[in-house]
């Protein structure tokens, strides 16, 4: 544990010590470096080190300090980006067009106060495809200054996980995100997460929040109605293609999606953690080897099936046919979520000058569609599925 002594914020202060007192004090502001630590604490003004009641987390030294107390710029007491956030994978193994990522680490920005990010996947491993899109996900979190924690593929791992980050590191996860599914076994796997979490003694100190946007053309379920009875929990695909064009419309047929975050908090301790568990991950196998399946991969594939095709891609899009059938040519990269329904689009559109018509179009439109049904299906309900707010079951 981190301990930030009260010379320090005496030193802040103006306090004036001699010797190796003032020499190790002598720093009028506070180093940025001394609060990202994991479990930063400091002790009471008047304390003992040791002593019950000595030490007080950071965050609570606003309402403790002197009036004189001045805190660096991103140290402050205020703000909303000082959550610690797991982001729980699940069908969207991509880092781009990513609402529930993007959401974590805008809420976890602050690392001086105590943000961070980590990722956790919770599936199965045996497929080397997914291990591919695994490790493509988890170079491209190394490169922001994230880690990938890679736990046993069972209900309990995640609620395990929480209470190993609390106790092994003094980490309180109070949020975790995660894009709703797009097949009935991701839904599934969805519920099974929740209801382990909620489980937990302290579920009531965390959220669990959901986006639809990462995974589906809308950003929320637009008023969608559903045959919630047991016998039927039926959906209208109608419903779904006008909820579609009604939003495009709002946004002038333009498909947008999120960039990648730039920079994502994480403890060292932590991502030493998280590295660990990939110990003995068999990625020696080509498709892993090579990244088929990433993220960058992927993009660059789809950008090659498209651009030498744009004389004729307009009325080939049409129909279906050959190769320019995108969404069964990428199906395993959709389902995985090694790129999005958006992502798809907006290649297309930059092909056809904006245009949105045709096949793929509608085949986003299905894949959108069956990720609503899939909910509607596990959970009952389509009243929690909306971007940015907690799940509710039925």
């Amino acid at each position: 544990m981190f301990v930030l002594n009260t010379y320090a914020l005496q030193a802040r202060q103006g306090v004036r010590r001699s010797g190796a007192s003032r020499r190790a004090c002598s720093s009028r502001v506070l180093p940025r470096a001394w609060f990202a630590p994991l479990g930063a604490v400091a002790v009471r003004p008047g304390s003992a080190l040791g002593s019950p009641g000595a030490t007080v987390q950071l965050g609570a030294w606003p309402g403790l300090a002197s009036a004189g107390l001045q805190w660096p710029p991103g140290v402050a007491a205020g703000g909303d980006a000082h959550h610690r956030v797991v982001w729980w994978i699940n069908e969207d193994m991509r880092l781009q067009d990513n609402e529930a990522l993007a959401a974590g680490a805008a809420a976890s920005a602050n690392a001086a106060r105590g943000g961070m990010l980590l990722a956790v996947y919770t599936g199965s491993v045996q497929k080397s495809e997914v291990r591919s899109a695994l490790a493509a996900v988890r170079r491209s979190l190394q490169e922001r200054g994230g880690e990938l924690w890679i736990a046993d593929p069972q209900p309990q791992a995640l609620p395990a996980l929480l209470m190993q980050l609390r106790e092994a590191f003094q980490v309180q996860v109070d949020r975790i995100v995660y894009n709703h599914a797009m097949t009935v076994e991701g839904a599934r796997a969805e519920r099974a997460m929740l209801e382990a979490v909620r489980a937990m003694p302290d579920s009531g100190q965390r959220e669990c929040i959901g986006y639809l946007g990462g995974n589906t053309l809308l950003n929320d379920r637009a008023g969608l109605e559903a045959d919630t009875s047991e016998a039927r929990r039926a959906l209208s695909f109608v419903q779904v293609c006008r909820a579609v064009r009604e939003q495009l419309e709002l946004r002038g047929h333009q498909v947008e999606w999120q960039a990648a975050p730039e920079r994502i908090s994480c403890a060292e301790a932590v991502r030493e953690a998280a590295a660990a568990t990939w110990n003995g991950m068999p990625l020696s196998d080509a498709a892993a080897v090579s990244g088929a399946l990433g993220e960058a991969q992927v993009l660059q594939q789809l950008q090659t099936a498209v651009q030498p095709q744009m004389e004729s891609l307009t009325q080939r899009l049409l129909c279906r046919g050959g190769e320019m059938d995108l969404a069964l040519r990428f199906k395993r990269a959709l389902d995985l979520g090694c790129v999005s329904a958006r992502q798809m689009l907006a290649q297309v559109a930059s092909a056809c000058n904006g245009r949105l018509e045709g096949y793929t179009l509608s085949e986003m439109m299905w894949r959108t569609y069956w990720a609503l049904h899939a909910h509607l299906k596990v959970f009952g309900s389509l009243t929690g599925i909306q971007s940015g707010k907690v799940v509710a079951f039925a």
